[in-house]
């Protein structure tokens, strides 16, 4: 997880579409990202500027809130 964390938007993308098929394996694997500091991560890359980035990451949170484990914020996310 600690590519979503890095400076550069290559790998970035590398560890947000990791964490995507992970969090799309499973619902229980999704439930323990979720309740780590990827969420916040998720949130952060989510919220910059339109890219894969930040639709990886969307498309994460995306589905943590399709199984229930977050609830979209004012904006939809």
């Amino acid at each position: 997880m600690c590519n979503l964390a890095m400076s550069k938007e290559e790998l970035q993308h590398r560890g947000a579409v990791v964490v995507l098929n992970m969090v799309e394996a499973s619902r229980e694997t999704a439930g323990t990202l979720m309740e780590s500091e990827v969420l916040e991560i998720l949130s952060v890359l989510a919220k910059g500027a339109e890219g894969p980035v930040s639709r990886a990451a969307a498309a994460c949170l995306g589905k943590a809130v399709e199984y229930g484990l977050i609830k979209p914020n004012q904006d939809g996310e």
